[in-house]
């Protein structure tokens, strides 16, 4: 794929995740990567409204100070993604309402389906580090991803990383469907147990 075809592609699945009611307008940024550079959703971007164009390209090797006004205020995630893994070329940063309500709880994700462990890989962890130490926070990020393709950022939601937007997506709607089926679970027994481990 060129890398327009990779931005109308971003830009249509944003605009589903809206009318598919999985996401509000305003409900996080997304991003793609393309070489050394990272295309990241402006600031305040809608995305039931969001084209190709609006994405704002970042230097994954540079601090980018002159275009942060521009950008989605979680910019700083995106390139630690990118950073943690060179098989990471998009990551997806969502206001998912059942993965917000988890992270509220203090609690994370544990692989619960075949479904949810072919998609995902693994389980979804809360992240520990608090987002008013930025530093520490980032690097808590990076060393989560290296074994994790999800985690869940307190009272903010879910960071997906993924080779493709296609499998970004897919990862979005399965950890979303796991949070939903913890709260479901934790409201009915008091606890979700986790799918055992597959064989080594």
């Amino acid at each position: 794929m060129t890398l327009n075809s990779r931005l109308v592609n971003l830009a249509s699945l944003a605009r589903q995740m809206v009318e598919s009611g999985l996401l509000l307008a305003y409900g996080g940024s997304i991003s793609l990567r393309w070489q050394d550079d990272v295309y990241i959703s402006p600031r305040q971007a809608r995305f039931d409204r969001i084209a190709s164009g609006d994405f704002i390209r970042l230097d994954l090797h540079s601090d980018n100070s002159w275009r942060l006004a521009q950008v989605a205020p979680e910019h700083a995630v995106h390139l630690t993604g990118y950073r943690a893994r060179a098989d990471v070329f998009t990551v997806f940063h969502l206001a998912l309402p059942h993965c917000v309500a988890l992270g509220c709880a203090g609690l994370g994700i544990e692989v619960l389906t075949p479904s949810y462990r072919q998609i995902v890989g693994s389980a979804a962890p809360l992240l520990a580090a608090s987002s008013e130490d930025e530093t520490a926070m980032l690097s808590a990020v990076s060393q989560t991803l290296v074994a994790h393709n999800a985690l869940l950022l307190p009272n903010q939601g879910v960071l997906v990383v993924a080779a493709s937007s296609d499998e970004a997506l897919l990862r979005a709607q399965a950890v979303e469907q796991a949070a939903h089926i913890t709260l479901l679970a934790l409201a009915a027994a008091g606890q979700c147990r986790g799918l055992a481990a597959s064989p080594s």
